[in-house]
């Protein structure tokens, strides 16, 4: 069975934005979250600590929000319970959209590697999102 990769969607204004980059599942369960003990980690407050699951159910991987705060989507539908995903399916975390693949992909990243929010005085601050080439995102 092929390891999903999913592929960051850059945003439409950013034509720099390197469209390569991939998160790539290679064991299930995949908890995907902003907590360091997931599989996949995104140090992003708008990324709920355990924010979804891949799970490998029948032969086909399965995508589930955890009761995230702010939600996961698959191909536009907010999730209300595990749907199998399929190549070319888009996969909305929270602000960050992936396009899954169900082939290797020639570079990843550690989901880790995304900057963590700007914090001023101890409290949190717009976030400067890389993929939105400078577009503030507020929590």
């Amino acid at each position: 069975m092929p390891e999903p990769n999913l592929r960051l969607v850059p945003a439409s204004d950013c034509p720099n934005t390197n469209d390569q980059s991939a998160i790539v599942v290679t064991r299930f369960p995949c908890v995907l979250g902003r907590n360091a003990r997931c599989d996949e980690h995104i140090d992003h407050l708008m990324i709920s600590r355990q924010h979804c699951e891949f799970t490998l159910r029948d032969g086909r991987i399965w995508v589930e929000d955890l009761g995230s705060r702010h939600g996961t989507c698959l191909n536009g539908r907010s999730l209300t319970g595990a749907e199998p995903i399929a190549e070319g399916d888009v996969l909305h975390v929270a602000h960050l959209s992936f396009q899954v693949q169900l082939q290797d992909a020639p570079d990843t990243f550690l989901a880790s590697d995304l900057p963590p929010m700007r914090r001023e005085e101890g409290r949190p601050q717009a976030w400067h999102d890389p993929f939105a080439c400078g577009a503030a995102v507020r929590p």
